[in-house]
């Protein structure tokens, strides 16, 4: 049986492997963790992101827990403008489109906050959570509920939760309206078997509704328009989507910590995930992370993703401007992309945190990147080389301060 300092430095382990349980809100220590994200892909498109994240102990039993974030992007929001004319020289007729692609949209801001408030007793988990996101003309609420229980000994948990997001769109430049609504449902179930000290399974199922306003007016469909002259005159329409939707997902999880170096824990995790809705879009997703200690302080975590989906029923190549249902966004659209990591993190040494009080307790440094086998094309709005893949790149960094 491990001691108590391995069964600690597992459970770090696991967290840090993206084991997400259904208990976990009850997981992390008191403290205030601070972080700031950097992102930018190849359409030129930036955030910065500052967060933090505060847990609090407010009885034996119960806990609080309030994540916040703010988002300064630029490209977030685009816009049609009038159709270019050309007749002299006999070229393209293609839409000028004012859009953060292009350099031209504003830079805008988002913000975000989750509160918890999580009882937990000798296993038994219940948390209560709330999510607002805010942006210039989005509004995103949602109350959610997870609950959790152990049995045998606690090596075996079964959990669930649920989830009600109130969307809200609100743009007086858009035809919408002023407005527009859409609603989603989540509900998941849970299991996680603790086969060994160091082995954890988990598996679980996941349904997603969704109703209401489904697509978005800042992504117009590029149509060719069929006239008699030689001249290629293209015409703008607004992306039509289902207003329902149904997705199942189906997850499995495999953590394996090893002792393979005398005194420092590593792990492995592999997990799979299996998407599928009634719009005919499937993906498979496969993530696997290598973490190990390298000292009692420090650890490094190395990430590889492959994701893989196929097309949405309604999206084709080239549309006529007639079909009930279209759309130029490349998530409905075929794609496989990669994804790789690297994290890096470790503690402050405990006589620095005892004798200066602004000295953080821990730190750690990420960095992913990931590319996309889709190339340029203006007509998906990819405003990028069309002899490259997409590319994107997110660093972040942060500290801990225990309480």
């Amino acid at each position: 049986m491990l001691n108590i300092n391995y069964r600690r430095r597992l459970s770090v382990l696991l967290l840090a492997s993206g084991v997400l349980c259904l208990a976990g809100a009850s997981a992390g220590e008191p403290g205030l963790s601070l972080h700031y994200e950097y992102f930018k892909d190849a359409n030129d498109v930036y955030s910065y992101t500052p967060g933090f994240d505060v847990i609090m102990n407010l009885t034996k039993n119960w806990k609080a827990s309030i994540s916040a974030e703010v988002d300064g992007v630029t490209g977030a929001s685009r816009t049609a403008s009038v159709t270019a004319q050309d007749g002299v020289t006999r070229a393209s007729k293609i839409p000028t489109l004012v859009d953060g692609i292009t350099g031209a949209s504003k830079f805008e801001f988002r913000k975000s906050q989750t509160t918890h408030l999580t009882y937990s007793n000798a296993g038994d988990v219940v948390s209560l959570g709330y999510y607002t996101s805010t942006e210039n003309d989005y509004f995103s609420s949602a109350p959610m509920l997870d609950v959790a229980k152990d049995f045998f000994d606690r090596n075996t948990t079964i959990g669930g939760s649920v989830s009600y997001y109130d969307d809200k769109f609100v743009n007086p430049d858009v035809n919408l309206q002023g407005s527009a609504d859409k609603n989603l449902i989540s509900t998941q179930v849970s299991i996680t078997q603790s086969l060994t000290p160091l082995t954890l399974v988990s598996g679980s199922v996941q349904r997603i509704h969704s109703w209401g306003y489904l697509s978005k007016p800042y992504n117009p469909v590029v149509i060719k328009v069929q006239n008699p002259t030689d001249d290629e005159i293209y015409s703008l329409h607004p992306e039509v989507l289902p207003n329902l939707k149904t997705a199942r997902v189906l997850a499995a999880s495999l953590v394996q910590g090893y002792t393979f170096i005398p005194d420092r824990l590593g792990s492995l995790r592999i997990n799979y995930r299996y998407y599928f809705d009634d719009w005919a879009l499937k993906s498979h997703t496969m993530d696997a992370e290598w973490s190990q200690y390298l000292s009692d302080g420090l650890y490094l975590r190395l990430r590889y993703r492959y994701y893989t989906q196929t097309r949405a029923e309604f999206i084709y190549a080239n549309y006529a401007g007639t079909e009930t249902y279209l759309s130029s966004d490349i998530k409905y659209y075929p794609f496989t992309s990669r994804t790789f990591g690297v994290k890096l993190a470790g503690q402050f040494p405990d006589d620095w945190t005892d004798n200066i009080w602004w000295i953080p307790s821990a730190w750690n440094v990420k960095c992913d990147y990931s590319v996309r086998n889709t190339k340029g094309d203006a007509n998906l709005y990819q405003f990028y080389a069309p002899t490259s893949n997409y590319n994107q790149i997110s660093i972040m960094t942060g500290v801990d301060y225990a309480f």
